[in-house]
């Protein structure tokens, strides 16, 4: 009778507290063993001896938590081969707000044949609030098939080089006719080459009548173009009359210059001459500025000049 009150106590008391009963020793779904998981996953069912394959370490944990792995076990087994450290890579459980995976991604490859268990990696976990545990790897097999064959039972010993086969025999005038084939070829590009160095023969340097007619064709309208004409016609005339008497007097002045080529020229070549330089220089240094007429009577005495630059001794010659 005492027990049954009691009990009825109890029922009225949780249907005052909504229907609900408090146990202190409950755990929440999240954070329990039941999200908790580690396995392997290898994408190629069989694999050979050095064979590399990509193998997925999955850990399956409550969302805020952290996952690390020791990796030690691997790298103690000399029969499997790390060829790349792991990547990791944390992503969030698809479906679900309160659970995470962390994916650890190695490429490796088995030294020994059959199957093989994958590595049992010890991974650790570490709650927001500092708590840590260990949670096993499931059980994983990758099967390795050997590089022998099932009846052999050692390497196979390594190829030999193919016998050389002998040259086959060619006759003397094969030989002979490829010697002039060489030569010829040879021949063709010497020719080729000197061709192709052989410079462009030079134009000869107008004469000194032409550069006055070429003079002759300029704007006489323009008072720099007659001053520029007077400057180039008087330096012209100097230096035909000095290769003419083969007497380089460059460097002397106008003033100094006609008396010294008046000696091997005639009396009307020196006149015209000598009437040329005085015009040229009212022109050149003054600032006179002639007609057009005079500039084509100016031109006309510098063609008689030249025309007329040898002295009659060697005229007579």
């Amino acid at each position: 009778m005492i027990a049954l009150v009691a009990t009825l106590a109890v029922a009225l008391l949780a249907q005052g507290r909504g229907g609900r009963i408090d146990r202190a020793d409950e755990s929440p779904l999240i954070g329990t063993n039941s999200v908790e998981r580690a396995h392997w996953e290898v994408a190629e069912g069989s694999v050979e001896v050095g064979e590399p394959f990509e193998a997925r370490l999955i850990v399956e944990h409550p969302a805020g938590a952290r996952a690390s792995v020791d990796a030690s076990a691997l790298d103690a087994d000399s029969s499997w081969v790390a060829l790349a450290p792991p990547r990791l890579v944390p992503e969030q459980d698809a479906g679900t707000f309160d659970a995470e995976r962390t994916l650890w991604r190695w490429t490796i490859a088995s030294l020994e044949p059959g199957a093989r268990d994958l590595p049992a990696l010890e991974i650790t976990l570490e709650e927001p609030d500092g708590g840590k545990r260990n949670l096993a790897v499931d059980a994983a097999q990758v099967a390795v098939a050997s590089a022998l064959a099932p009846d052999e039972d050692a390497p196979r010993p390594a190829k030999e080089f193919r016998p050389v086969e002998p040259l086959a025999t060619t006759s003397t005038w094969t030989w002979i006719l490829a010697g002039c084939v060489v030569l010829l070829a040879l021949a063709v590009a010497v020719l080729v080459w000197a061709l192709m160095r052989r410079k462009p023969a030079l134009a000869a340097p107008p004469s000194s009548l032409a550069r006055i007619e070429a003079l002759a064709q300029r704007d006489m309208n323009s008072p720099d173009v007659v001053r520029a004409l007077h400057y180039e016609l008087t330096a012209l005339l100097r230096e035909h009359v000095d290769r003419e008497q083969r007497a380089p007097r460059s460097a002397l002045t106008d003033e100094e210059w006609l008396p010294a080529a008046r000696e091997q020229l005639g009396a009307d070549a020196a006149e015209e001459l000598a009437e040329i330089l005085r015009a040229s220089r009212a022109v050149k240094y003054g600032p006179e500025v002639p007609t057009q007429w005079a500039v084509s009577e100016v031109l006309e005495r510098a063609k008689f000049v030249v025309c007329n630059s040898r002295a009659p001794a060697q005229v007579a010659a």
